[in-house]
């Protein structure tokens, strides 16, 4: 019989875990944590000879970063949670979205991940470089923004290259960047609420587990009663 409890409690356990991974915090499409970040296809540095490469680290591997990198990724990733609409972040947000015809109420990020660079020591003085990143559902794409010091920005250069699909823009990645990829949520290709397609399972796991854990302490109770006679 306590194995029996031992197993419902587990599945019960491990369905409710689950939910909490796919679920979309606040203005996130889905968990920045349980999702990968964009592809770095390819970075171009403005001043020849420059040795510097650029680095993509994703939001999930932020524990990765030294503490005062990680204090930044989680910085901004609170500002994106607790923000009541993305404008309240970047008020240029508002006309970029109308001219795609995007309600701003319907902004959202799709990715969180920062952007540095190694390899060269003097990179201050290279300039920008033009990167190239793979994002899911290009379609959907808005705007990309980026954490400077306090201030969020709209990278004005960045937009998806027809065909390809890619995200291009320059970037004078000079320090250490927060950068968020903004979508329209309510885009045919990205669901509003993240990855939603193994909820009915997960949501029939647990009504099976609970009406099994509730049969299984009648039948107890019941047995105790007949012992007790």
């Amino acid at each position: 019989m306590k194995k029996v409890l031992a197993i419902c409690f587990a599945l019960i356990l491990a369905a409710s875990m689950s939910f909490s991974v796919f679920a979309a915090p606040g203005k996130f499409v889905s968990s920045p944590s349980g999702t990968p970040a964009p592809e770095l296809i390819g970075t171009e540095n403005e001043t020849a000879g420059c040795t510097a490469v650029v680095v993509l680290d994703p939001y999930s591997q932020r524990n990765l970063l030294p503490a005062d990198q990680r204090l930044k990724m989680e910085t901004a990733y609170n500002q994106i949670v607790t923000a009541t609409n993305l404008t309240d972040l970047n008020a240029g947000l508002a006309p970029i979205a109308e001219q795609k015809n995007v309600a701003t109420a319907d902004l959202a990020v799709s990715d969180l991940f920062d952007l540095r660079y190694t390899n060269c020591p003097d990179h201050a003085q290279h300039g920008s470089s033009e990167i190239t990143l793979k994002i899911d559902a290009p379609a959907n794409f808005v705007a990309l923004m980026r954490l400077n010091g306090d201030t969020w920005e709209v990278v004005e250069n960045a937009e998806v290259t027809e065909g390809t699909g890619e995200l291009r823009f320059r970037l004078a990645v000079d320090g250490f960047y927060p950068l968020a990829v903004v979508v329209n949520a309510a885009g045919g290709d990205t669901p509003p609420t993240g990855d939603d397609s193994r909820i009915p399972l997960y949501a029939a796991l647990m009504a099976v587990s609970a009406t099994a854990l509730v049969i299984v302490l009648v039948f107890s109770k019941k047995k105790s009663k007949k012992k007790g006679a």
